[in-house]
């Protein structure tokens, strides 16, 4: 679709995704009697894209969330449910093509440098006890492209 824009707004677009998950299948914790949902599927995640394209700039920044979701229905050892909280999270990238066979970009994830924050559920009921946490940190990266 062409001609939405004037110049130089033309190259923006947006991209967004919103996911609902309703699964019938379900697990039953043989420690607990309990019935859990499908392990690592969250109930809702969202995706959201601003972008710019044009000529030989290109960039994006994607805002990403996830709901809660169960990690595992417990082990030998830890009998109890493991969950992740919901969370989210910011990336960026950005590209510069100065011609067809050349390309420098940059990319960043994780800007927000969020936690990711895991609990244990007790027995069946709905008290929860948290379990640790895990910090991926922001990463960023860069590269060159070059076409034969």
């Amino acid at each position: 679709m062409e001609g939405l824009l004037p110049a130089p707004f033309d190259g923006l677009g947006v991209i967004t995704n919103y996911t609902r998950i309703n699964s019938g299948s379900d697990f039953v914790s043989q420690k607990t009697n309990a019935s859990y949902s499908v392990p690592g599927l969250s109930d809702n995640t969202v995706n959201f894209t601003v972008f710019y394209e044009k000529g030989p700039w290109g960039g994006r920044v994607s805002y990403n969330f996830r709901d809660e979701f169960l990690d595992n229905i417990g082990v030998a050892w830890q009998p109890h449910p493991t969950f992740v909280e919901p969370y989210s999270q910011i990336d960026a990238a950005f590209s510069y093509a100065p011609s067809e066979k050349l390309k420098f970009a940059i990319e960043a994830i994780n800007l927000t440098d969020g936690n990711v924050h895991y609990y244990h559920r007790l027995g069946s009921s709905t008290q929860d006890h948290f379990a640790g946490a895990i910090n991926a940190g922001r990463r960023f990266q860069m590269g060159v492209r070059w076409k034969m």
